[in-house]
């Protein structure tokens, strides 16, 4: 009589192995139902979204963790979803199944095309966010997403500085191409193509001195001056980029470095244009304290100011910068705080020499036109030119021709900056 039992060896114990794991194997509905369908849930619970990655699997030794999906592959069934269908294709129960895992928009829901998810829902929707916050799109590098309600939970923590990084590198094509829909999509919201500087040069920097310069009538920006916040600011005009900038220390970098390239000699003749300080000692000698000087001298006939003199509120024969100056420090205090070093310590010897020189000559004319105009050519009640104009001037001189060491420095922009003044 022929035995039942398998043999050990051969075809038909082959055929009795295969048959053993057809019936140990899960159906193909268990494995959707069972571990496919948990293992998306358990996914959406923790990351709020369903892109899941190619090599995504279930942790083993999560305790949260149903045991039936525990170290299952999901990452592998979801690609095989995507690009084969496995599962879906010609089930409409199941594909109903999968679209109702997640949360309650669009994006929340089983991701078909990866790339084109991470584009329109974490790029885009991050970048509307920053320029709605920030008004601009200059992403820091480091920047990341921070937890707002105005962001869908899965991009909280997104690191869009380094997405938008690398976007902008063209070696990389970071998600751009052969997508030309998607490069107008960023054209649209004004993203920055350009090197990072040279948009904020425009948009920023350029602006925040334009305003400086409607605010206070000039450029000599001081090395410590911060742009305002707040409201009242962008009331007057100053971008919501540029609120609370260094400014002053911005335009210091600017006078020192001067012009080392051809992008920066664009900068140079914009600048130009502007009336940019390249020398603040220069700057003041010019355009602050002449026009002090020729109106004290023109209409006192000397330049010995008391040392409680400053200039009156709302004349016009100087610049409104200029009211409330004390006159006094501006030429013998050797206060920092009074700004007067631009005869004894800013710059060379022959620079600050030049100055004073300007001034000297500044006085002469304006007493001159104080001879013509106040006395009508009476001398009798005249001071003396040796009394009242030359102890300030000779004093003046003097620390323009002191050495001061490790102090005199030529600026690498003179050329430039000549043409400024």
């Amino acid at each position: 009589m022929r035995s039942l039992a398998p043999k050990p060896s051969g075809r038909d114990y082959a055929q009795h192995l295969r048959q053993i794991e057809r019936e140990e194997a899960p159906s193909k509905h268990d494995v959707f139902v069972n571990r496919i369908l948990p293992g998306l849930r358990y996914f959406f619970q923790n990351h709020h979204h369903l892109n899941i990655s190619k090599t995504y699997v279930i942790p083993d030794d999560d305790p949260g963790v149903p045991t039936a999906i525990r170290g299952f592959n999901l990452g592998k069934r979801v690609d095989n979803i995507r690009t084969r269908g496995d599962f879906v294709r010609n089930n409409a129960e199941y594909l109903e199944m999968l679209q109702s895992v997640g949360g309650e928009t669009e994006a929340e829901r089983f991701v078909w095309r990866s790339k084109d998810w991470i584009f329109t829902h974490q790029i885009m929707a991050t970048l509307r966010f920053f320029k709605r916050r920030h008004g601009h799109l200059l992403v820091p590098r480091h920047y990341v997403c921070p937890p707002d309600p105005e962001l869908a939970r899965f991009n909280w923590g997104f690191t869009l500085g380094s997405v938008v990084h690398d976007i902008r590198d063209k070696n990389k094509g970071f998600y751009l191409d052969q997508e030309p829909e998607r490069a107008r999509a960023l054209a649209e919201i004004d993203f920055p193509w350009e090197h990072k500087s040279a948009h904020t040069w425009q948009i920023r920097d350029v602006p925040a001195l334009a305003w400086f310069k409607r605010e206070h009538g000039h450029l000599a920006v001081p090395p410590d001056y911060a742009c305002p916040t707040g409201r009242g600011a962008l009331v007057s005009g100053l971008p919501k980029i540029a609120l609370g900038m260094h400014l002053g220390r911005y335009a210091d970098r600017i006078r020192r470095r001067g012009s080392t390239s051809p992008r920066d000699e664009l900068k140079v003749k914009q600048l130009n244009d502007m009336g940019f300080a390249w020398s603040l000692p220069d700057h003041f000698v010019r355009r602050t304290l002449a026009p002090v000087v020729t109106y004290y001298v023109a209409k006192y006939g000397h330049l010995s100011p008391p040392p409680s003199y400053t200039v009156p509120w709302g004349i016009k024969d100087v610049p409104r910068w200029t009211w409330g100056m004390n006159l006094h420090d501006r030429i013998y205090s050797l206060r920092k705080s009074s700004g007067n070093r631009w005869a004894g310590e800013n710059g060379s010897r022959e620079e600050r020499q030049a100055r004073v020189a300007l001034i000297e000559l500044t006085v002469r004319l304006a007493r001159d036109k104080h001879n013509d105009e106040v006395l009508d050519g009476e001398d009798d009640d005249m001071p003396s030119w040796e009394e009242k104009c030359e102890p300030a001037l000779e004093f003046l001189r003097k620390r323009a021709s002191k050495e001061v060491a490790g102090r005199g420095r030529t600026s690498n922009h003179k050329s430039t900056a000549s043409t400024a003044k």
